[in-house]
C-alpha cells in the first residue's frame, strides 16, 4: 500500500482535523464559577478560620445567656420573699411567705430579722456551712440568766438568717444552780446544726458536759465549753438528725464525778438544773440495788421475774427483769415490765443503748419501750400504751433523783 493511499482516509476524517487544531486558546476567559472554585480551593485555611470564629461567637452568646439566666434565678431565689424564703415558710409551717432580709454580716442579718438596733454577741462559732451566734439579751430581771442562739448562712447576696431561739430562766434561791439548758430540734427542710442542746454553766466546778440521746444513732455526745468572759462559760452539743427521746445531760467535775444531771423527752425543753446532793463525791457505778430502791421510793414495787422470753443481750450484758406493781393497781396478773442493765461503765452503756436502738428499728411492738440512762445503767420500761404509759411519771422522777 502506498503512503498516498493510507493518508487519504485520515484527511477525510473530521476527528483528524480537530486533533490538528490547538488544544485551547491562549486568550480564553475563565467562567465565574470556575474562578470561584479556584478561589475556594486556593484559600481553605481562611474559610476554616471564619467557621471557627463563627462557632466560637455562637457558643459565647449561648454561655452569656446561660450565665445571665443563672444570675437572674439566683437573685430570685435569695431575695427577701424569694424562692428560698417560700421554701423556708413551707418547712416551718408558716402561712404565706416570710421575707428574710439580707445582711452585710452575720450580726447585721440577725438584727434586721429580729428588728433589733443592737445585739451583744458573746461567741461566734463557724459550723455547718454558716455561723452560730451566741447572744446575751440581759433582760432577765432579778437573779436569772438568758442565752440565745442564731444560725445564719452565707449567700452570694450576703448573710441570711436561718433559725434561732433562746431562753430566760430565773434562779431558785433555795438551790445551788449547776447549769441552764435549752434543746432545739431539727425541722425537715431547714438546714443548720440541729438538733442542738446549749446552755450556760453556773458552777465553776463543772469541767465537762455530756448529752445523751436515743434514736438509731443513740449515744453520748460531749459538749463544747467556751469561756466568753472571765468566769463565765457557755456550752453546746450538736446531735445527729435522727436523735429521739429520751435525752439526758450530765455535768462532771475534774475528778469525773457527776455533779448534776437531767433527763427529758421534750425536744424543745429548757430549764435550770441544781447541783446534786452528793456533789464532789467520786463517781461510782450504780448498783442494781440502788436503782431498785430509788424506783420503789416512787411508790412503785418491782417484783423479780427472772428471765422471761428472750431479753436482748446488750454489749454482753443480760438484764434483770422486774414486773411492775403500782399502788392502787387491782389487776396484777398481766403486769408491765422493766429491764435493768447494769454495765461496767458509761461507755459500755452507750454501746448497749446504740445496739438496742438498732434492734428496735424494724421491730413490731406489742409493748412500747421507753429508755432511761444514768451513769452505767440502762433501764427499759416496756409500756402497754404508747400514748399514755402508766409508770412514766414515776420512773422519770426516780431517774432524776439518782
Amino acid at each position: 500500500m502506498t503512503k498516498r493511499q493510507t493518508d487519504e482516509p485520515r484527511q477525510a476524517d473530521p476527528l483528524f482535523d480537530r486533533l490538528k487544531q490547538r488544544p485551547f486558546q491562549r486568550n480564553r476567559v475563565l467562567s465565574e464559577q470556575r474562578i470561584a472554585d479556584i478561589q475556594r480551593l486556593a484559600a481553605p485555611r481562611q474559610s476554616s478560620s471564619r467557621r471557627r470564629r463563627r462557632t466560637w461567637l455562637g457558643w459565647s452568646v449561648v454561655a452569656a445567656a446561660c450565665l445571665a439566666l443563672f444570675l437572674v434565678l439566683a437573685y430570685v431565689y435569695e431575695i427577701p420573699g424569694g424562692i428560698a424564703d417560700w421554701r423556708y415558710s413551707r418547712a416551718a409551717g408558716i402561712t404565706g411567705t416570710v421575707k428574710i432580709p439580707i445582711g452585710k454580716t452575720p450580726e447585721d442579718a440577725v438584727m434586721k430579722f429580729r428588728d433589733n438596733a443592737s445585739i451583744r454577741v458573746i461567741h461566734r462559732e463557724a459550723i455547718d456551712g454558716g455561723v452560730l451566734l451566741f447572744i446575751k439579751r440581759d433582760n432577765v430581771k432579778g437573779d436569772g440568766t438568758d442565752l440565745q442562739i442564731e444560725f445564719v448562712r452565707k449567700t452570694w447576696l450576703g448573710w441570711k438568717w436561718v433559725m434561732g431561739g433562746g431562753y430566760g430562766i430565773g434562779h431558785d434561791s433555795s438551790k445551788q444552780e449547776a447549769f441552764t439548758y435549752m434543746s432545739m430540734p431539727k425541722f425537715e427542710g431547714i438546714h443548720g446544726p440541729f438538733p442542738i442542746v446549749f446552755g450556760q454553766l453556773s458552777n465553776s466546778s463543772i469541767t465537762a458536759i455530756h448529752v445523751t440521746a436515743g434514736g438509731p444513732d443513740a449515744g453520748s455526745y460531749p459538749a463544747r465549753i467556751v469561756e466568753f468572759e472571765e468566769g463565765q462559760k457557755l456550752w453546746f452539743a450538736t446531735l445527729p438528725s435522727s436523735a429521739a427521746p429520751s435525752y439526758g445531760i450530765e455535768a462532771l467535775n475534774d475528778e469525773g464525778a457527776i455533779v448534776a444531771s437531767k433527763t427529758f423527752d421534750d425536744p424543745r425543753d429548757s430549764n435550770s438544773v441544781p447541783l446534786s446532793a452528793n456533789t464532789g463525791e467520786q463517781v461510782k457505778p450504780y448498783s442494781l440495788e440502788s436503782i431498785v430502791k430509788t424506783v420503789e421510793e416512787q411508790k412503785v414495787k418491782l417484783v423479780p421475774y427472772g428471765i422471761t422470753g428472750e431479753p436482748l443481750l446488750l454489749d454482753h450484758i443480760i438484764p434483770e427483769v422486774y414486773g411492775i406493781e403500782a399502788e392502787g393497781q387491782t389487776d396484777q396478773s398481766d403486769p408491765e415490765f422493766v429491764h435493768i442493765y447494769v454495765f461496767p461503765s458509761k461507755e459500755s452503756r452507750a454501746k448497749g443503748l446504740q445496739q438496742f436502738n438498732m434492734e428496735m428499728r424494724d421491730a413490731k411492738f406489742t409493748t412500747y419501750p421507753l429508755t432511761y440512762e444514768r451513769g452505767n445503767v440502762l433501764l427499759i420500761y416496756w409500756a402497754k400504751s404508747k400514748e399514755s404509759p402508766l409508770m412514766k411519771q414515776a420512773l422519770d422522777a426516780a431517774m432524776n433523783e439518782l
